[in-house]
């Protein structure tokens, strides 16, 4: 994992999705959180607010930690910086904010410029690996920009097509079925947009690589071989 390296998150713009409530758009908004816990995906339990000395058994668990509190507060993460040991165990590493970075423009149109919505934004945490574990050594908690709990869940890091959603999409394009009507059945059966973990969007993508997959030599390995 080098520097500048993202874990999968967000490509920083914003688009309605074909179905249905005009809510649903894949944002960049983020929010500071203003006290010092936050509630956990797990019911009564807490997160508390990252501090300096706080201390993690592996990078993936302080990852696991700063994505879902981040998730909470409302905002994306990506790893900014990163270092490996000889061994290639995570020696150091930033994580912050999605919106972290100068804004781009992505795109040659001069006519119609695409803001990348980075805000240059210092919210992020450093951790450094001492005696085997990872400990917090500076942490900065506030962010440049508005953020909302109740859109945590458009970042692309926070979005996941699971494995059994998977299998109905791929039943249902198999018989036909348009992805349109596929994503909708989704939706009433969890009970609203809301309670989706991913958007039309995520299944439009993966749908369009198992397509693409299964012309291809392999079929079903080569699906299992791209990793979806």
């Amino acid at each position: 994992m080098g520097e500048g390296e993202e874990h999968a998150f967000d490509r920083q713009e914003e688009r309605e999705t074909s179905y249905g409530s005009p809510g649903e758009r894949e944002i960049d908004d983020c929010t500071p959180g203003t006290s010092h816990v936050v509630p956990s995906s797990k019911g009564d339990d807490m997160i508390e607010e990252p501090k300096s000395g706080m201390e993690f058994n592996s990078f993936e668990d302080l990852f696991s930690y700063y994505k879902q509190y981040a998730k909470k507060c409302g905002f994306g993460v990506m790893t900014q910086r990163s270092e490996r040991s000889e061994d290639q165990s995570v020696r150091y590493v930033t994580i912050g904010c999605a919106r972290g970075g100068k804004a781009r423009i992505k795109t040659s149109n001069v006519a119609n410029p695409r803001p990348t919505g980075k805000t240059d934004c210092k919210a992020r945490i450093n951790a450094l690996r001492v005696d085997g574990k990872m400990q917090l050594t500076t942490v900065n908690n506030s962010h440049n920009h508005v953020i909302s709990p109740q859109k945590s869940r458009f970042y692309r890091c926070n979005r996941e097509v699971s494995e059994t959603v998977k299998r109905v999409l791929d039943t249902n394009d198999l018989a036909g079925i348009r992805l349109n009507k596929s994503y909708g059945s989704l939706v009433v059966g969890a009970g609203g947009f809301e309670n989706l973990p991913f958007l039309e969007k995520d299944c439009r993508n993966y749908i369009e690589k198992a397509r693409h997959l299964r012309l291809g030599a392999g079929g079903a390995g080569a699906l299992r071989d791209y990793g979806w």
